[in-house]
């Protein structure tokens, strides 16, 4: 597995920010193509995952640490991830992929959505950052490296 490495936003985004405007000077929606990953938070990861295996008859794909992704047939990833046993309000996190991760952030910053992130994360074959929804839900936009 790849190991992590945090990149900091682009000066590429903030650029971005003065073109995501249309000529009448309303905001262009980013173009979402598919939901790539949904992690479940769990209190005991060997437990879950027992479960959603001899449950649900999802068998376990590579672990990586503190989640274990689970298979699934398709692109998107089914992943359980060892927590304290769900965050406060957040019980998943949905990554909804995009093409221009810098261009997306550069998107929702201008709309006033900030990333809860400091940095990108740059896993070596995934760039991602989360926002919270209206809910405080957690969404990651996603871009394959």
């Amino acid at each position: 597995m790849p190991r992590s490495r945090t990149q900091p936003h682009t000066a590429r985004a903030e650029a971005d920010t003065r073109e995501a405007a249309d000529a009448t000077g309303r905001f262009r929606p980013m173009q979402v193509s598919h939901i790539d990953t949904v992690f479940l938070w769990v209190g005991d990861l060997d437990r879950a995952v027992a479960w959603y295996r001899d449950r649900l008859g999802i068998e376990p794909g590579p672990r990586y640490g503190a989640w274990q992704s689970m298979a699934l047939a398709g692109e998107t990833v089914f992943a359980l991830h060892q927590g304290p046993g769900g965050h406060a309000a957040v019980n998943a996190v949905v990554g909804f992929r995009v093409d221009d991760l810098d261009g997306a952030i550069a998107t929702l910053a201008a709309s006033g959505i900030e990333s809860l992130d400091a940095n990108v994360t740059d896993t070596g074959y995934k760039r991602f950052t989360t926002f919270s929804d209206p809910d405080g839900n957690h969404i990651q936009l996603v871009e394959l490296a």
